[in-house]
């Protein structure tokens, strides 16, 4: 089947590599503007960083924000997006066969929608919250 062409063409789309070996949750995320990665230690730091990169690409718009009662620049960004620099093919995102491709087409309701690519059995799957898309990073 291999990746859609809409998953391709969307600024929207970072990769996902999970560490199987290692204990917990652990991995990368891959930024589309770049070649460079972001390290997770578990489920809450990848959606952190999936936030981050989404929110940088200001795409798709956040229906409901977060409210702060101070205005401070967070030190702890892990990505730099420069959407003047040519986006990287998606494919290019993954090593080899491993991996998943995620991307992003809603922030509805303070959780995600979108399509995840599953490189090893070659195949899109979509999601509608947060709880399917742990589920399909577990298959």
């Amino acid at each position: 089947m291999s990746v859609s062409g809409r998953m391709k063409r969307t600024s929207n789309s970072v990769g996902i590599i999970i560490d199987k070996d290692a204990e917990g949750f652990k991995g990368q995320v891959i930024n589309r503007f770049g070649r460079e990665t972001a390290e997770f230690e578990d489920l809450p730091g990848l959606f952190d960083l999936i936030e981050e990169v989404l929110d940088e690409v200001n795409y798709p718009a956040v229906k409901i924000q977060k409210r702060h009662f101070k205005h401070t620049e967070d030190a702890t960004k892990k990505f730099k997006v420069d959407q003047d620099l040519e986006k990287i093919d998606v494919t290019e995102l993954l090593p080899g066969n491993e991996g998943y491709i995620l991307m992003v087409t809603g922030r509805d309701n303070a959780t995600l929608q979108g399509a995840l690519y599953i490189a090893s059995e070659d195949k899109e799957y979509k999601f509608n919250g947060d709880v399917e898309l742990v589920r399909l990073l577990n298959k």
